[in-house]
């Protein structure tokens, strides 16, 4: 997940660099700025978020001791070839809108006089970029103080959980999906006919991948979480009172024959290759 972090954090800030700065301050200025800077505030924040659990939080620690135990195991770290570069296409894939808005809108002003519908749609989508990530972040931020003053079995319902039962979740598929949309409304405002579909199509059809693959992941997260808390907290009155009051977040649903979340040996691998299953402090993917 670090190489994650790192990974979008620097691509968000080769966007930038490559952007002309304001005449009035000695930052980039455009609404690309505004999109790719979205980008890397989630990129470096998480990096800051997983070095933080990396050492304060000994169950994480642990953790790492156990994937490094398993690629032992396994032979060879050359066995996780496959797995490595599937995760260096999506992280590209994800980030392939940064360079669509770069060079449709590198130049555009964040803010202009007058009714412009796709200016104001790319800024909706910035706006929602931003708004995903920050609801990440406060996600992570709130559970791990929570669960550091209160045990890991606290179950954190209070705050931005009152609302969303699965934050940093939920706000990174808002994220990631925006980011997406982005792109989209770049190319339809930029303009029409095939020859300039043509000269974008293969960045879109890489924005859809990343989107719909991080978004899976996300999915797939939120429903192991949702059942390994029914099954410690399900017979408690707080928790059926918080399912009612909050939203979980778009996710498929596991089906009654699927073994339940929860049972570390036989879900290790998985555990293991997305980091997604043994989520307490938020992961933040």
């Amino acid at each position: 997940l670090i190489s994650f972090a790192i990974a979008v954090a620097t691509v968000a800030y080769l966007t930038l660099r490559a952007l002309p700065v304001s005449g009035v301050l000695p930052v980039p200025s455009a609404i690309a700025a505004c999109h790719a800077s979205a980008v890397f505030f989630y990129g470096i924040r998480l990096n800051l978020f997983l070095m933080y659990r990396e050492i304060f939080v000994p169950r994480f620690a642990k953790m790492r001791e156990r994937i490094e135990e398993r690629a032992v195991k396994r032979g060879s770290r050359l066995a996780r070839t496959p797995f490595i570069l599937s995760c260096a296409v999506l992280y590209g894939c994800m980030t392939a809108p940064l360079l669509v808005m770069e060079k449709i809108y590198g130049n555009a002003p964040l803010l202009i006089n007058g009714e412009d519908w796709p200016h104001l749609a790319l800024l909706v989508s910035s706006v929602f970029t931003w708004l995903g990530f920050l609801l990440g972040a406060v996600g992570d931020l709130q559970k791990s103080y929570s669960k550091a003053r209160n045990g890991d079995d606290h179950l954190v319902t209070g705050g931005v959980f009152s609302l969303f039962r699965h934050p940093n979740y939920t706000g990174e598929a808002i994220g990631w999906t925006a980011n997406c949309a982005a792109a989209f409304v770049a190319v339809l405002s930029a303009g029409s006919g095939w020859v300039h579909w043509k000269d974008y199509l293969p960045y879109l059809a890489a924005s859809v991948c990343g989107c719909m693959g991080i978004c899976t992941v996300l999915s797939a997260a939120t429903a192991n979480l949702e059942q390994r808390q029914k099954d410690q907290y399900g017979d408690t009155e707080e928790y059926r009172t918080w399912m009612r009051g909050s939203w979980g977040g778009i996710f498929f649903k596991k089906k009654k024959s699927e073994k339940k979340a929860n049972d570390a040996e036989e879900n290790v691998d998985k555990v293991i290759e997305l980091d997604v299953k043994d989520e307490a402090e938020g992961t933040g993917i």
